[in-house]
């Protein structure tokens, strides 16, 4: 019996020191496993950080980048002030030229009207000394002269009004764009409203990027916490362990050399699991820190972004800005030259209005001494003798070129509205004087209508008195064509086509065309 108990007892001890040995291999097996797949854990956070640290420099260059554009475009904003400010300084020298215009072309307007009222009284006298002498019939012609010259000025003042109307227009015309550019900003609005809900929606992104960050954080948490499990594992088996050692105390020499070395290890891999603790949570203080970097630099690239943006807008709308005050500059521009040509003709009709009022002064003047005498009018006429402006001598005839343009008809009703008619040329010097007499400033085409025509009968040229043509005439080269057989009055040219030719100067043209025409009184 006792034998077979020292058996059993050898046995026993034998499987206990068995047990133990598997219990080493087992703590050899994994315990390297675990330090490996701290240290790969290790790794992927100091990963993490060198990535983090490489989007927080990403975000400092673009930091960077933003913050000169923003430099760039505050310069740019300063140079558009600058020409804004230059000009509306034109514009104020512009606006104050164009009053001053204005006050000129209505001092000049003042003074027109007391000429046109001189006239009036002028003309009033006139009619009253032509009731005293009503032998003075071509004083009644002049009278008529002259309305027929206020009846042209009162055209021209109904040009001016019409003129002053088209100017409303383009005024109604420049409210109607200012209205459309209003809505255009309103647009503009909208679309930074969408901007803006875009940017809410970047926001929302970002939060969800946090939230990521935290979950994985939790998975950080968690993974300490098996770490703490294994630890507490690990003690578990090491009173399991004391637990044998009390069972196995005749085996205590030869276990304890292991146990101590074990503790060792145990010791070096606590110190060990503590250190990538310590680690691991200086690397998740660091993961803390860069994302909050991260998102400062966001929060800081979003500001800058909205920067940018605010200053591109300031940037289009000063350059609107200043292409409407250049418009505007052009616009007054074009108004100060249109004042200017209106000063120049009112002074041109002052003048006018002046030299006529001299001429019924001395009108005036001859018919107070002269009531008694055969009138110097009649004497004018038949002699020629003297030239009052706008007429001109030439012979025994006065000729009168007009300031308007009229068809064929037309003018030649004006003339005997005049008590004249459309000149009749009689010879080549009368012929020579007409072409020179066309050479006027104001006729830019440098033609007039004469009185003959073929509108009776096709190819009979006849004269306004009746007579027919009876010479060769003083025609163009290959006139008169009567071009698809509308040309049926003739008119005298006096242009590079005639240069040196005024005996070649005829020419047949459409009678209802508009244009300058010559009257004669013989």
């Amino acid at each position: 019996m006792e034998g077979g108990d020292t058996r059993e007892v050898k046995y026993f001890r034998m499987a206990v020191v068995s047990l133990g040995l598997l219990c080493v291999l087992l703590l050899s097996i994994t315990l390297p496993a675990a330090i490996k797949g701290i240290a790969e854990r290790n790794q992927q956070q100091q990963l993490i950080h060198i990535n983090l640290t490489k989007e927080r420099d990403e975000l400092q260059a673009k930091t960077t980048i933003l913050t000169e554009d923003k430099n760039l475009l505050q310069k740019m904003n300063t140079i558009l002030n600058q020409n804004k400010d230059q000009l509306q300084e034109n514009i104020t020298i512009l606006t104050e030229e164009k009053d001053q215009l204005h006050e000129r072309n209505a001092i000049l307007t003042q003074e027109k009207g007391q000429l046109q009222e001189k006239n009036t009284i002028l003309s009033q006298e006139k009619d009253q000394l032509q009731t005293m002498n009503t032998t003075l019939n071509l004083d009644n012609e002049q009278l008529q002269d002259n309305i027929t010259i206020l009846t042209q000025e009162k055209g021209q003042l109904q040009e001016r009004n019409t003129i002053l109307t088209h100017e409303k227009i383009q005024l109604l015309t420049m409210n109607t764009i200012l209205t459309q550019e209003k809505g255009q900003l309103q647009e503009k609005n909208a679309i930074l409203t969408q901007e803006k809900d875009q940017l809410q929606e970047r926001n929302t992104i970002l939060t969800e990027e946090k939230d990521q960050l935290q979950t994985m954080n939790t998975i950080l948490n968690q993974d300490k916490e098996q770490l703490q499990e294994n630890v507490t594992i690990l003690t578990e088996e090491k009173d399991q362990l004391h637990e044998r050692n009390a069972i196995l105390t005749q085996e205590k020499g030869q276990l304890q050399e292991k146990n101590t070395i074990l503790s060792q290890e145990k010791d070096q891999l606590q110190t060990m699991n503590t250190t990538l603790n310590l680690d691991n949570e200086q690397l998740q203080d660091n993961i803390t820190i860069l994302t909050q970097e991260k998102e400062q630099l966001q929060e800081r690239n979003t500001i800058l972004s909205q920067e940018k943006i605010q200053l591109l807008t300031m940037n289009t709308i000063l350059t609107q800005e200043k292409e409407q005050l250049q418009e505007r500059n052009t616009i007054l521009s074009q108004e100060k030259d249109q004042l200017q040509k209106m000063n120049t003709i009112l002074t041109e009709e002052k003048d006018q209005l002046q030299t006529m009022n001299t001429i019924l002064n001395q009108d005036k003047e001859q018919k107070a001494s002269c009531r008694k005498e055969t009138p110097s009018w009649s004497r004018r006429w038949t002699s020629c003798r003297e030239e009052i402006p706008p007429w001109k001598c030439f012979g025994s005839s006065q000729y009168y070129i007009s300031r308007d343009m009229r068809s064929w008809n037309e003018s030649k009703q004006q003339c005997m509205d005049l008590g004249a008619h459309l000149v009749i040329i009689d010879s080549e010097e009368e012929q020579e004087f007409i072409h020179a007499l066309i050479n006027q400033p104001y006729i830019y085409d440098k033609r007039a209508w004469i009185g003959l025509s073929d509108l009776e009968t096709e190819g009979t040229w006849k004269w306004v008195d009746g007579k027919v043509l009876d010479t060769p005439g003083f025609w163009m080269q290959d006139e008169p064509n009567d071009v698809h057989g509308a040309e049926d009055c003739v008119e005298v040219i006096n242009s590079w086509r005639t240069l040196g030719l005024p005996l070649k100067s005829w020419n047949d043209n459409v009678c209802r065309k508009a244009m300058y025409y010559i009257c004669e009184i013989q």
